[in-house]
C-alpha cells in the first residue's frame, strides 16, 4: 500500500542535505517494528486477491482480514485456502466448500476435499476420488481419479491409481495423454514432461503425446531449453538440450538437479556446487548440504534472481552469485531464498529481511515469517509477521529498495531518512517532490514546480 507523507519543501531539504553529507552504503532506512496491521492472531496466513485468513484466538475458528486489518469474513472456519479466481475453498462442519469474498457459499460444503481454482475449474475429492468442477460447482468431466495435481500449461497429472495409469488431461476433463504410465514425476514444463512407462523405462513427451525414449535414463524439466539426462547410481550425468543434442559430461558426479536459471547443481562426497549450461563447472563442490525448505521441492539448492542460498562446514549460511562470489556473508543461522529482491535471514532467534546487496532492510527483531519454500511474497504489500514478545501474528510492509532513477542511485528511503548517490546531473523526485542534484552535491535544489504522489 503507498504511504503517503505530509513534509514541508523547508523541512525535506534539510534532511536530504543531511544525509548527503553522510552517505554510508549500509543505510537501513525502513523501521519495520510498525506493524501495518498490528500483531493480535495466533495465526495469519498470505495474502491473496486482497484477503488474508487469520485466527484470533485459539477456538481454531479462521476468518478472512483485508489489507485495513478488518474482518471482512467472520472467523467460523475449521480449514481456509487462500482466494483464487474469487473464490476460496473453506472446511466447514467437516465438510468442504467454496465462498466468495464476502463470505457467501457459492458452492455447497459437501466434498471431503478441494483444491485451488485455477482459471475457472477446481479438483475437488467427494470419497470416490478427485473431480473437475467449474466456478458453479457443475462436474466437468465424469471421472475420477486417485491422484489429481494442479494445472500446469493448460494440463494436469492424474492417475488412477498411485502404482500405474499416470497421464495428463486438459482442463476440459479430455485426456490428452493417455493414462498408460508408472509414473510422471513432473508437471508440464516449456512443452514437455518425463513419463516412465511399466518397463521402468523414460520417455520425454511433448503435448500432442509424441515421445522421446532415453532407456533407463531419467530425464529434468527443461529450463530455457536444457535438461540433465542421467541414471541414479551410475555418476554419469549429461545435458540435453531441444534440438535433441545430448552433452555427455567427461566429469562424474554423486548426483546432478534440474537447471534452474541456466545453473545446475553437482554434488560430489556430499558438497555443493553448480556448473552451467555448457557442463563448465562454475562452482567447484565446497558446500554443504542445502535444507529441506530451500529451493526445489526436493530441496535441492538452485539460484532464485541470480543468487544461491549457501551453506558452510559452520553451518552458517549466506549467498553466492552465478561466479561463486560471495554477496551476502556466512552469517546467518538460516536463510530463505531471494523474491522480489528480499530474502528473509534468521540469526540468534530473530528473524529480519535484506536485499541483494546484503543489507538489513528489515531489522532482525521478529520471532518468524511465513514465508513459503520459494521465499516472502508480500501480496498486496504485506506479509506475516510474527511478534517475538507476544507470539502473535500481524502484518509489515514490504521495504523500499535500491533503485537506479534518473541517474540516482536510491539506497534507502522512508519518511525520516533519505540516501542517495548522483551518477551525472539529474532530476528526480522522492514522495512527490522534484530535485535537481549533480554528483556529489551536498546540497539537493528543488525545481519550480512542485508535485505530491
Amino acid at each position: 500500500m503507498k504511504r503517503r507523507y505530509q513534509v514541508t519543501r523547508v523541512k525535506f531539504l534539510v534532511v536530504c542535505t543531511m544525509v548527503l553529507a553522510a552517505i554510508t552504503p549500509n543505510v537501513v532506512a525502513h523501521s519495520a517494528s510498525v506493524y501495518k496491521i498490528s500483531p493480535k492472531y495466533t495465526f495469519a496466513e498470505k495474502f491473496s486477491e486482497g484477503l488474508a485468513a487469520v485466527r484470533l484466538n485459539d477456538d481454531y475458528r479462521w476468518g478472512y482480514i483485508d489489507t485495513s486489518g478488518q474482518m471482512v469474513i467472520s472467523p467460523k472456519f475449521e480449514e481456509v485456502g487462500q482466494f483464487h479466481d474469487g473464490l476460496a475453498e473453506v472446511r466447514w462442519n467437516g465438510l468442504v466448500g467454496f465462498i466468495n469474498a464476502k463470505g457467501k457459499t457459492m458452492i455447497p460444503f459437501k466434498y471431503r476435499d478441494a483444491q485451488d481454482f485455477q482459471n475457472g475449474v477446481a479438483w475437488v475429492n467427494d470419497g470416490l476420488g478427485w473431480n473437475l468442477i467449474d466456478k458453479k460447482g457443475n462436474t466437468i468431466a465424469n471421472k475420477h481419479y486417485q491422484v489429481a495435481f494442479p494445472f500446469i500449461e493448460g494440463l494436469a497429472r492424474v492417475a488412477e491409481n498411485r502404482e500405474y495409469g499416470w497421464g495428463y488431461i486438459d482442463k476440459k476433463g479430455k485426456v490428452v495423454i493417455p493414462l498408460q504410465y508408472k509414473f510422471a514425476p513432473f508437471d508440464f514444463t516449456e512443452g514437455f514432461a518425463t513419463v516412465k512407462d511399466m518397463q521402468e523405462q523414460y520417455y520425454l513427451i511433448d503435448a500432442k503425446g509424441k515421445t522421446t525414449a532415453f532407456g533407463s535414463h531419467t530425464v529434468t524439466n527443461f529450463d530455457n531449453g536444457f535438461a540433465v539426462v542421467g541414471t541414479p547410481g551410475t555418476k554419469q550425468w549429461a545435458i540435453y538440450n531441444k534440438s535433441g543434442q545430448l552433452n555427455t559430461l567427461s566429469e562424474k558426479y554423486d548426483l546432478m538437479v534440474e537447471f534452474h536459471e541456466g545453473m545446475a547443481p553437482i554434488r560430489v562426497n556430499h558438497k555443493w556446487g553448480f556448473i552451467d549450461q555448457s557442463g563448465k563447472k562454475v562452482i567447484p563442490p565446497q558446500y554443504e548440504e542445502f535444507n529441506y525448505d530451500m529451493g526445489t521441492t526436493n530441496g535441492n539448492p538452485i539460484f532464485q534472481e541470480g543468487l544461491a542460498a549457501a551453506v558452510q562446514k559452520n553451518g552458517k549460511m549466506g549467498f553466492i552469485d552465478k561466479t561463486g562470489k560471495i554477496v551476502v556473508p556466512f552469517i546467518y543461522d538460516h536463510v530463505h531464498d531471494f523474491s522480489g529482491g528480499i530474502a528473509s535471514v534468521y540469526k540468534n532467534g530473530l528473524a529480519g529481511f535484506i536485499d541483494k546487496t546484503g543489507r538489513v532492510v528489515i531489522p532482525l527483531q521478529f520471532a518468524g515469517f511465513k514465508v513459503d519454500p520459494m521465499g516472502a511474497t508480500f501480496n498486496s504489500g504485506l506479509e506475516p509477521a510474527r511478534d517475538k514478545s507476544t507470539l502473535l501474528w500481524g502484518y509489515i510492509t514490504k521495504p523500499p529498495l535500491k533503485k537506479t532513477t534518473q541517474g540516482y542511485e536510491l539506497l534507502s528511503g522512508d519518511k525520516n531518512i533519505i540516501s542517495l548517490k548522483a551518477a551525472k546531473n539529474a532530476t528526480f523526485c522522492i514522495y512527490g517532490i522534484k530535485f535537481l542534484s549533480k554528483p556529489n552535491d551536498k546540497n539537493l535544489i528543488p525545481l519550480p514546480k512542485l508535485t505530491r504522489t
